[in-house]
């Protein structure tokens, strides 16, 4: 395979995200086809300043989805570097099953009426979306089957070419990467090969974000370079969307409402900054500031941006309220028996505050007997304020710790109405804990034990009250 690099870009900031007095028509008359907002125009120029200027290697391909608002952001790239665009169906926008229209686009021809630099020497229909739209499975298992198609059609058609640009959807953008590299699903998270921590880090999507993929030939595989930069915009990572984030389409009328419902909520966007992540190795080579800047994670707190982890925020209560509602994120394992440690179990923290066993152990009973254990239906959590909570549900128990987003997420209620944000989440890790050979009991007896203890205080020699 002599292609060596892919960067795959999503488009810029809509016009149909504008006030309704501010919208524009529809260029090509196709519904949910919108131009760029003159916003999204200065993004998709201060994009081609960056490509054309910085960014190294040079595209030698530009293909984009055939959707209007995907054209007119590639068309900056194309007129500086002297590139054709063609167009392509396989890249094109994710439309849910349950959604009344699934738009149709407009073909090359008359694209080429609005961008003369659109060209037919591509035959577009190289993977077709579904006509009654597509589950979150199925836009992956699309966009799997269009590598395998793409890269033998590419080669044959453009045998020399090395890198290529594609611009899409935030949808789209993040199932062609994940498909691309091999994961097994949109929602798992980057490994450390992919500038990953496998635990929290997601391919980012903001308008005009720039992610970039390199093939790795001795293992024979593409690993994520950068992902989702745009230091190189005014206003940064704007409108960033992931599938855990919201149950809406990506820039819909629905996902639209929930963010100005957060908006009002909390102020100004909460992801007007920079989330994107560059592997440290490879700054330099791809025209990236030498100071490192773009490499770091930043994330959004709002009010509370103080760098705090979710386990040393205070919570702010005001003056009239006596209680506040806490929102946690907690990642689950996807399996689970007892909380039981062995020295040989995978996936379960193996340090503690002293570095040893025991004190381990020590931390689950002083988070069994917090008093500040929350109960909702089946679930217990305690510990909350602590580095390593704990968490029962039904019968099985769990050992969390606080990890720190790259972003924020965005919590919805089961009717798909916006609630608040997060910043932390708790990952929550299971097995089996056996700190002390002796005790064989499952942990999940010694727990009752041991809040039973707490409830039933007992007398020393002396007349005395004490709690175990």
């Amino acid at each position: 395979m002599p292609l060596k690099h892919l960067y795959i870009v999503r488009h810029g900031f809509r016009s149909n995200w504008l006030p309704v007095d501010q919208q524009l028509p529809n260029p090509t008359g196709v519904d949910s086809d919108p131009a760029l907002a003159p916003h999204g125009v200065d993004q998709a120029n201060q994009l081609a300043d960056f490509v054309s200027k910085e960014l190294d290697p040079k595209p030698e391909l530009i293909f984009s989805s055939p959707f209007y608002r995907c054209v007119e952001t590639i068309n900056p790239i194309a007129d500086k570097l002297n590139l054709d665009i063609y167009l392509e169906r396989g890249i094109g926008e994710w439309y849910k099953r349950n959604r009344g229209v699934i738009p149709f686009p407009v073909d090359h021809k008359v694209m080429s009426s609005f961008f003369p630099r659109v060209s037919d020497d591509w035959e577009w229909n190289t993977v077709i979306p579904s006509s009654v739209g597509e589950t979150e499975e199925e836009v992956f298992e699309r966009c799997r089957i269009f590598w395998n198609k793409f890269f033998p059609k590419l080669e044959e058609h453009f045998p020399r070419v090395e890198t290529v640009i594609i611009v899409t959807h935030a949808a789209t953008k993040i199932a062609l990467g994940m498909s691309l590299m091999g994961y097994k699903n949109n929602r798992e998270f980057l490994v450390a090969e992919d500038g990953g921590d496998g635990k929290t880090t997601c391919i980012q999507a903001g308008t005009c974000s720039l992610d970039m993929y390199s093939f790795d030939p001795a293992s024979q595989k593409w690993h994520l370079q950068i992902n989702g930069m745009t230091s190189f915009l005014k206003n940064g990572t704007e409108m960033n969307w992931m599938y855990t984030d919201s149950g809406f389409e990506a820039g819909s009328d629905e996902d639209v409402a929930a963010r100005k419902k957060l908006k009002d909520k909390f102020g100004p966007e909460p992801l007007d900054s920079d989330e994107a992540t560059v592997n440290t190795e490879d700054e330099r080579r791809h025209g990236l500031s030498e100071s490192g800047e773009d490499s770091k994670e930043t994330t959004e707190a709002g009010d509370n941006d103080d760098g705090k982890t979710g386990s040393d925020m205070e919570p702010t209560v005001e003056p009239d309220s006596e209680y506040e509602d806490v929102y946690v994120s907690m990642v689950f394992p996807p399996s689970s028996n007892q909380l039981e440690q062995k020295s040989d179990t995978a996936g379960v923290p193996k340090k503690s505050t002293t570095g040893d066993k025991a004190s381990e152990f020590d931390d689950i009973k002083a988070n069994l007997y917090s008093k500040g254990t929350d109960s909702l239906k089946k679930i217990r959590i305690s510990g909350l304020s602590k580095q390593r909570p704990l968490v029962q549900m039904h019968n099985n128990l769990y050992m969390g710790d606080w990890s720190k987003l790259v972003g924020t997420e965005l919590v919805f209620n089961e009717n798909g109405g916006f609630v608040t944000k997060v910043d932390s989440h708790v990952v929550l890790h299971s097995g089996k804990l056996e700190s002390h050979k002796e005790e064989k009991d499952p942990l999940l007896k010694r727990a009752i034990d041991l809040a039973r203890e707490v409830q039933q205080p007992r007398k020393d020699d002396d007349g005395d009250i004490q709690m175990s």
